[in-house]
């Protein structure tokens, strides 16, 4: 919820995956290395943790700067 949360508020450009379907399952553990949620990929690298998440949000995001 934090990350939503962040998504919104900063009207960041992101796309969401419905894990719960099978192919993004399998994507997400051979992609990512683990079955964990939330999970933002940045240059193909996984980031797992909500805080950091947000911070690299909030610093890509801030001020309506888009990516």
């Amino acid at each position: 919820m934090k990350v939503r949360r962040a998504v919104r508020k900063l009207k960041a450009d992101v796309a969401y995956k419905n894990i719960l379907w099978p192919p993004n399952i399998r994507r997400l553990v051979r992609d990512g290395g683990m079955y964990q949620i939330p999970c933002l990929f940045i240059d193909g690298k996984p980031m797992y943790e909500s805080d950091d998440i947000v911070r690299f949000l909030e610093s890509r995001f801030q001020s309506g700067q888009g990516a």
